[in-house]
């Protein structure tokens, strides 16, 4: 335990952990000290409880084992976080220790795009741009700094020599992968539908504006993620720390999980997976979606559906609120079990099938509500 606890400030103390952050570790790992430190029942005294109170060793048992259920889920989702973000951050901060001296540099790599449905790009470090535009061909803008060096020719070598672009077989790779240079790169592809496209940084924001694929995949860790105006069948983003947005897309299929930041959907699609760790979830859904899955463990989640469809789902808190506000609801049922409040919705409306929707706020609270047609429909100022 002492071990863990130390961990936790070393993380303040490089500024990794904010302190409530850091607050709601401690208080898990209180509650796990705490379970695993209380004194077993004695069985004569159980056996006089229960004759005289009513209250026997089964109902004790079965509380027990709820909440040594509920803390172990936060303690295998808290070491989550520890493994991802903390060893992220450490070797970032390793980088860090070595740098000196540095030169910057830019260099493009541009050519015609032939018949290509797969693309990859995958940058070490340094924040990534990817985009459609107008011409016929690839480019790869770099905006380079090298470390460990001051001249700004062996800089460029350097990044030449550490830096892979190509396109054959109906795929475009762009890797930079040495961890002595900076590489903020801007990639502008033909406007078509790809197949494929996967996107990856170890250190660095990623925006992806005016896409239509089958598939993207996008992954950091240590980054914010920006995905707007896309059209795309399925969509899965991951970053360790930091936020992720979704702004004007229309997505068959989207999951999204962040360690440590805010999830912000506002868009189209029909089925949904967002979860973070230490964070809140806002979610404003257009007409069409089918299901609705949000989670998070430290953080609130908001969800703001549109008017009149049918709907029925369900929420749950351990610490939190209920705010359903849906017009004419025919069935609205909260009970509170021995750790969790648990709320059942439902409401027939215009629309079928009708939208399922599962919030689970294991801190925070849910607010449901929706979109009156005045305000989707307001005219711009």
């Amino acid at each position: 335990m002492e071990n863990k606890r130390k961990r936790i400030l070393d993380m303040v103390k490089d500024g990794k952990l904010s302190t409530d952050e850091a607050l709601t570790l401690l208080e898990a790992l209180d509650r796990e000290e705490a379970g695993e430190m209380a004194p077993k029942e004695d069985p004569a005294e159980s056996g006089k409880q229960d004759a005289n109170g009513g209250s026997g060793e089964a109902g004790s048992t079965t509380g027990q084992k709820k909440f040594r259920d509920a803390d172990r889920n936060i303690n295998e989702t808290k070491e989550k976080l520890f493994d991802l973000v903390g060893g992220a951050l450490k070797k970032i901060k390793d980088f860090d220790l070595q740098l000196g001296q540095s030169a910057e540099v830019s260099h493009v790599f541009q050519q015609s795009l032939p018949e290509t449905d797969m693309i990859e790009l995958d940058i070490a470090n340094g924040h990534l741009t990817f985009k459609q535009w107008d011409q016929e061909d690839v480019r790869v803008e770099c905006q380079a700094k090298v470390y460990r060096t001051n001249d700004r020719e062996d800089a460029r070598s350097f990044l030449l020599n550490n830096s892979t672009f190509s396109v054959e077989g109906g795929r475009l790779v762009f890797s930079t992968q040495s961890k002595w240079m900076k590489v903020d790169t801007a990639v502008y592809v033909p406007a078509s539908r790809y197949r494929k496209i996967t996107l990856s940084t170890f250190n660095g924001n990623v925006q992806v504006k005016d896409i239509q694929a089958d598939q993207l995949k996008v992954k950091t860790l240590h980054g914010k993620v920006l995905v707007e105006h896309a059209d795309l069948e399925t969509a899965e983003v991951e970053t360790g720390n930091g936020t992720i947005d979704f702004d004007g897309n229309t997505i068959g299929q989207v999951e999204a999980q962040t360690m440590n930041g805010d999830i912000r959907w506002n868009g189209a699609c029909r089925r949904s997976d967002f979860e973070a760790f230490n964070g809140n979830i806002t979610v404003k859904m257009a007409p069409g979606a089918d299901s609705l899955h949000s989670k998070t463990v430290s953080g609130n989640i908001e969800m703001t559906i549109p008017e009149n469809i049918s709907v029925h789902g369900e929420g749950k808190t351990n610490f939190g609120n209920f705010a359903i506000d849906l017009q004419g609801m025919e069935k609205y049922e909260e009970r509170k079990e021995m750790i969790q409040k648990v709320a059942r919705f439902s409401r027939k409306g215009t629309t079928e099938p009708a939208l399922y929707i599962f919030a689970d706020a294991k801190t925070g609270s849910i607010t449901i509500n929706e979109q009156k047609l005045e305000e989707e429909e307001s005219p711009e100022a």
